[in-house]
């Protein structure tokens, strides 16, 4: 009977893991993606390079903490614990070894669902951008036709002390940009290349409310509103 049971419960689980889910695309449109199986996911783990002549850590944060991931592949992953690697822009996971491995394949979205730490819960990195590069970007305000956006950046410092040999450091970094269809363009006084990528009949009305209210795009606050009006368009 015992047997039997189990049976049933992991016919159901190999159901649900199966399962179709809706997400986001770094363009902001939907999509449908499966969720991809424990195994197969593992399968495609690679072993994760090692900065040890580096001092610092390469990681935006360093607890491993449950997240939804997206490949770029459309595939989804509901509940992994990751942790990201801003240096070489890849996703770090534990398996069920409790074995830390990096991702194979390309990510498009880590959303932190951790629940146990408020800091980063809810907290969405995208990625696959056009004129974005292999970076992670951290969602700041998120909508279908446009997006405030943070590219997050760990590089290498050298410090050279006198007598002493050269000291490589992990420095953190990033840069507010806007996302619009797929296409990042980064901070800047003028708001015209961002109003200009929006479709024709949205163009005018934008460029008004940003001459209305002399916003800039250089400055986050105003770049919260214009992604804010835009998307209520």
């Amino acid at each position: 009977m015992k047997k039997v049971f189990f049976s049933i419960v992991g016919f159901i689980f190999s159901l649900v893991i199966n399962a179709q889910v809706i997400g986001s695309s770094s363009a902001g449109g939907a999509y449908t993606g499966s969720v991809i199986s424990v195994q197969s996911f593992f399968r495609e783990g690679i072993t994760p390079k090692l900065h040890t002549d580096v001092l610092g850590s390469p990681f935006l944060f360093e607890n491993f903490l449950l997240a939804k991931v997206k490949l770029a592949d459309k595939r989804v992953f509901d509940s992994i614990y990751v942790k990201l690697n801003a240096y070489d822009n890849k996703v770090h996971f534990l398996n069920e070894l409790n074995e830390e491995l990096q991702i194979g394949t390309a990510v498009d979205e880590v959303m932190i669902t951790d629940q146990y730490n408020p800091s980063w819960t809810g907290a969405i990195f995208r990625s696959g951008y056009t004129n974005g590069g292999t970076f992670f970007y951290r969602v700041l305000q998120d909508g279908s036709k446009m997006q405030l956006l943070k590219k997050v950046m760990l590089m290498i410092w050298e410090v050279r002390s006198l007598g002493d040999q050269n000291k490589r450091n992990f420095q953190y970094e990033d840069q507010l940009c806007i996302a619009v269809d797929g296409t990042v363009y980064f901070e800047n006084k003028k708001c015209g290349a961002v109003v200009a990528a929006l479709k024709e009949s949205d163009q005018e009305k934008a460029r008004q409310f940003v001459t209305d209210n002399n916003l800039r795009c250089n400055k986050e606050e105003d770049m919260k509103k214009l992604t804010d009006y835009c998307n209520a368009l």
